[in-house]
């Protein structure tokens, strides 16, 4: 019997997705999207990633979701700032550069 998109034995249905494996497709999809040079995933498979991180992302506790979300939005932002100094005419050994660059890496740690 064919492997026909809706039958009990296709791939889509026979594997389930785990939390470590949705992450490393939605990296594998985003470094392909931003240049990498790896082969493009099939539209299905991009379907199915998105749909299980909509899925984890409505099931999931939305205090904690909004703390990570703004998290990482302070983190993209002090990055941001951390350019910014450096065309500034920052060296990326001042103290200034450094402390922001130490903060960044507390923030990723936690």
């Amino acid at each position: 019997m064919g492997q026909y998109p809706f039958s009990h034995n296709h791939p889509l249905f026979t594997k389930h997705m785990r939390k470590k494996e949705l992450l490393k497709k939605m990296r594998e999809y985003q470094s392909w999207r931003k240049g990498a040079d790896i082969p493009m995933m099939p539209p299905s498979e991009v379907t199915r990633i998105i749909d299980s991180a909509i899925t984890v992302i409505e099931k999931s506790d939305t205090s904690k979701a909004n703390a990570v979300l703004l998290k990482k939005e302070v983190i993209d932002k002090l990055h941001i700032t951390v350019g910014a100094m450096i065309l500034d005419g920052y060296d990326e050994f001042d103290s200034c550069v450094k402390y922001v660059n130490d903060l960044i890496r507390e923030l990723d740690e936690n």
